[in-house]
């Protein structure tokens, strides 16, 4: 069957398409379905590139960053199957930056949101385990903080959505069982702190 994200007494599809996704580039950077950025990342990360370059790529990404809204313009990565471990690292960053940086979000926002690093979770690469572990725990940890912000005054279905996870076959039920104690911990009292320094790191210079 088809997973519904509830919200409010409305349904829609788990998976959707928002129509298209943001083009205002920043930072010299222009998105283009994360090709220009995987290469930027290839580069950064690259023993061989020079300092002042290596600088000058770092203040392009933290740019990224604080653009409001920039992960949508880089979402087909979460999707794509074979994106590589440094671009997921970046995107996931940015949707990290959203929850920290540029909360509340707009509703639609949200749910594409959801609706993207969902289907990262359920999709090939992470059935066929070929997606990387850190880009799994960022997902995780990413639906986890958006349940803390909207459960349940904004988002009562939250914990709903989980156990429909939980009562499939297969691969969704794994993923709803990580969830599950990934969105625990977000509750606990003493986890708190970790969305706070994540919001300090992005802002820090």
């Amino acid at each position: 069957g088809q997973f519904v994200w509830t919200r409010g007494g409305s349904t829609g599809a788990l998976f959707f398409d928002a129509g298209k996704t943001s083009e205002r580039p920043l930072g010299g950077i222009v998105p283009d379905d994360g090709h220009n950025m995987e290469a930027a990342l290839t580069e950064l990360f690259s023993p061989s590139t020079p300092a002042p370059r290596r600088r000058e790529l770092q203040a392009q990404i933290i740019a990224e960053r604080a653009r409001p809204a920039a992960w949508a313009s880089y979402r087909e990565a979460l999707l794509q199957d074979g994106a590589s471990e440094a671009l997921l690292w970046f995107v996931l960053s940015l949707c990290e930056a959203a929850l920290t940086l540029h909360w509340p979000l707009p509703p639609a926002e949200r749910q594409q949101l959801k609706a993207d690093l969902t289907g990262m979770l359920l999709g090939p690469a992470a059935q066929q385990e070929r997606l990387p572990a850190s880009a799994r725990g960022k997902a995780l940890q990413c639906l986890a903080v958006l349940a803390r912000w909207e459960w349940p005054a904004e988002d009562a279905g939250a914990l709903s959505n989980v156990l429909q996870l939980l009562a499939a076959p297969g691969a969704p039920r794994l993923v709803g069982a990580r969830l599950l104690r990934a969105i625990a911990d977000e509750f606990d009292p003493r986890s708190h702190r970790s969305t706070w320094k994540a919001a300090e790191r992005l802002q820090a210079p």
